[in-house]
Formats: C-alpha cells, sequence, structure tokens
C-alpha cells in the first residue's frame, strides 16, 4: 500500500447487522491496508475490496482508531453515522476532527453528503476546546 499512488476511500456501512468495510480509490486499486477498526488498539489487514465484520461495538464504531492510516474514512449516514452521533463526544480529539474533516472533504470535494447531514454533525461539536477540534471546524465553516 505504500507504492501505490493516492489513498483509498474506507466506505462504512452496517447491513444485516454486520459492519462493511468496502475499499475504494481514485486510481482503481485496492491493497494491503494494515488499519485498527473498531475501537480497538489491534490493527487488521484489510485485504479486499469488501470486508464483513459480525461484531458488537460500544460507541461510535471507529475505523482508522487515532487517524493513522493513510486513507479516508467515509461512514454511511443512515445506517452508521446518524445513530453514533451522541457517542462523537466519547472520542478522542484526532479521531473528532478526522470525522468531520472526512465527511467534510467527501460533500465539498463530490458532492457525497447532504448539506443538512453536515450542519447536524457539526452541531455536535457544541462545546469542544482542543485546538484540533476547533481547527477542524473552522476549516469545515471557513471561519
Amino acid at each position: 500500500w505504500t507504492t501505490v499512488q493516492g489513498y483509498p476511500t474506507l466506505c462504512v456501512s452496517k447491513r444485516d447487522g454486520r459492519y462493511v468495510i468496502r475499499q475504494t480509490s481514485r486510481y482503481e486499486h485496492t491493497g494491503k491496508l494494515p488499519i485498527k477498526a473498531f475501537n480497538s488498539d489491534v490493527a487488521v489487514v484489510l485485504d479486499k475490496e469488501e470486508h464483513e465484520f459480525n461484531i458488537d461495538v460500544a460507541g461510535f464504531p471507529l475505523i482508522n482508531v487515532g487517524q493513522a492510516a493513510y486513507c479516508r474514512v467515509s461512514y454511511d449516514w443512515e445506517t452508521v453515522l446518524q445513530d453514533h452521533l451522541t457517542d462523537l463526544t466519547l472520542l478522542a480529539p484526532r479521531d473528532k476532527a478526522g470525522i468531520l474533516m472526512n465527511l467534510f472533504l467527501n460533500f465539498a470535494r463530490a458532492g457525497d453528503e447532504r448539506i443538512d447531514q453536515m450542519l447536524e454533525l457539526v452541531s455536535c461539536y457544541t462545546g469542544e476546546t482542543d485546538w484540533v477540534v476547533v481547527d477542524a471546524l473552522l476549516n469545515v465553516l471557513d471561519v
């Protein structure tokens, strides 16, 4: 994964009670991507286009814990993100900022997200004082 141009987007959704991670790329390639998933410190290797996980997750089903992997993560609004908005407050600042920036970049670059979803997500960040999160908010709001 370190020898190919660009970086993948991991699309996270929930189907039949299972989390599905689909790996996509603008450059039409997928590869082996080591990533920490579902609030775990143990890395898994995503080595195919789609993976299913039958796992119960307490709190937000975070993919790319610590925002350490070279990828974007796009959470499906209807099946994942909308159900876990209140769980965002429990995440580390780096992960809060990552979720916000990834959703915004999906919206701004490709028009994949609706503005009402973006505004609802931003409202979940009320009261944030950590600079990493505040900086992400300022970038999203273009203040």
